[in-house]
């Protein structure tokens, strides 16, 4: 069975999304762009100057440094730190916004009794306009959260087939991998091997002959099924034949460090909704079963798997496996060398 990506993307305290106003409009002057949104690079620039003066909030908010020596020059892996929470930050934004929710007293209260006063009293080392960005956006957080808990409480605890099939449709990025789905039965020798072809071609049972034959313990319980992967699970000579091998047919001998495999590949390809029915519904299940942050960072989750995002090249690329930019090669955010 295709499983969905089961490790959450790793969020901040509420206090620790890290983000300013305003974005540019030229794609050319974009640091990034998030879903067609722009996030200027002047704009970024300035963000970089402000934290490599105030060191101890960027590592307190970001758990980022600077490690160059040098006071005029940022480090690459710092500045890709930064461009990646302000890519998450526009997505919470963006999502906000969608969900047409507002900021509350509340919201705004709660993020100052958070933080704390040593937090609080970083924050107010900073230029005005930035620390009052950064409530903002974290309120956003306050709200956000709170909505999706009052959500999953209204929720029956039965996702719906309509529930299911929308989750499919809204998040093809997430089902977009091909997978083989294969049977075999592993055999000493060569010889045993192709007795095993022999009775196959002559009509016998595949699950019958693997439970009688089969020298893997797990047949006895699977019938040599091994399920619905993705690639590079399996040893090379294995890997071979269920990905470049025919379908439907049997295949075999193939030699492995663990002896002769008689192979049957039933099927190969980007799974469909009704192989990936189950899956979803037992992920939206425990979805809803959710409350409070963990589902908000579910939403982050999804949010970031599916979006639309490039990275200036100066800072690095996104990485859509990692969800996070590698830095490039240069040593300076600027594109001057070390």
């Amino acid at each position: 069975m295709t499983r969905l990506r089961a490790s959450l993307v790793p969020i901040l305290v509420l206090v620790a999304a890290l983000v300013l106003g305003a974005c540019g409009d030229s794609e050319s002057d974009a640091a990034a762009t998030v879903n067609g949104v722009t996030i200027d690079d002047a704009e970024f620039r300035d963000e970089l100057d402000i934290l490599r003066d105030h060191p101890e909030f960027a590592l307190n908010a970001l758990s980022a440094q600077a490690t160059s020596s040098s006071p005029s020059v940022i480090d690459q892996g710092f500045a890709a730190s930064v461009l990646r929470t302000r890519i998450f930050a526009s997505l919470v934004d963006q999502e906000f916004q969608r969900r047409n929710l507002t900021i509350t007293d509340q919201a705004r209260a709660e993020l100052e009794e958070t933080a704390g006063e040593q937090f609080l009293a970083l924050l107010d080392e900073l230029p005005q306009d930035y620390a009052d960005g950064f409530r903002t956006w974290n309120a956003q957080l306050v709200v956000l959260r709170d909505h999706l808990e009052a959500e999953a409480l209204a929720r029956p605890d039965r996702v719906s087939d309509d529930e299911v099939r929308q989750f499919y449709d809204d998040y093809q990025a997430l089902f977009t991998q091909e997978e083989v789905c294969a049977r075999h039965i592993l055999l000493e020798t060569e010889a045993e091997a192709g007795e095993v072809i022999a009775e196959l071609d002559g009509g016998a049972d595949f699950g019958e002959l693997a439970q009688e034959r089969s020298t893997d313990p797990s047949a006895q319980t699977n019938a040599g099924d091994l399920g619905c992967t993705g690639p590079g699970l399996y040893v090379p000579e294995f890997e071979a034949a269920v990905w470049e091998g025919p379908v439907g047919e049997v295949q075999g001998p193939v030699q492995t460090d663990f002896g002769f495999h008689v192979i049957v590949v039933d099927s190969r390809g980007v799974p469909g909704f009704e192989s990936i029915e189950p899956a979803i519904r037992s992920f939206l299940e425990s979805e809803a079963s959710r409350q409070g942050q963990p589902m908000l960072e579910l939403l982050i989750q999804r949010m970031m798997l599916t979006a639309d995002i490039s990275v200036n090249r100066k800072y690095g690329v996104w990485d859509a496996e990692t969800l996070s930019i590698v830095p490039a090669s240069s040593t300076t955010a600027d594109g001057t060398g070390s």
